[in-house]
């Protein structure tokens, strides 16, 4: 069953609410998309960046995102050796059903495999594959129901 955008806004009528795309009803540009089915509304809602803040890099919380997305972005690489973080540029976080924590990070080949097991890291002495280049990860992470997911990546 479809619903008409003309119901969906006599729904909300007298209300401050809009349901155009990239509007919720503050108008803070949430509102990705959404659907009506069997008298069930639902939709997906993104987070603004408007209430992110600096985060302390040695946070719990940001050192697990951290983690989990150099591990995600290692098993996306289409390459045998690891990448390993050198250096974090700047960590955020930002309270939404969870936290969402954005991470950009300096990253370089390392010259493990990714298939060895207890191995030591280190940078590989070939300048060209050693060169750091820049990624952004957007996690978020909700640990009350042991949910952490890479919802982003910019390199």
């Amino acid at each position: 069953m479809a619903l008409l955008l003309a119901s969906f806004t006599q729904f909300f009528e007298g209300e401050r609410k809009f349901v155009s795309r990239g509007e919720n009803h503050y108008q803070s540009g949430h509102v990705e998309s959404f659907c009506y089915a069997g008298g069930d509304m639902s939709g997906f809602v993104h987070a603004s960046q408007r209430d992110r803040r600096d985060a302390d890099i040695n946070d719990e919380g940001v050192k697990y995102a951290l983690n989990f997305a150099v591990v995600q972005h290692n098993r996306r690489l289409n390459d045998i050796y690891l990448h390993n973080v050198v250096e974090v540029v700047r960590a955020q976080s930002q309270v939404v059903a969870g936290t969402n924590y954005v991470i950009t990070v300096k990253l370089v080949k390392t010259g493990c495999r990714k298939d060895a097991v207890n191995e030591e890291c280190n940078l590989t002495s070939s300048p060209v594959k050693a060169q750091p280049y820049q990624c952004t990860f957007t996690v978020w992470s909700r640990p009350w129901l042991s949910d952490i997911r890479l919802l982003d990546t910019k390199c």
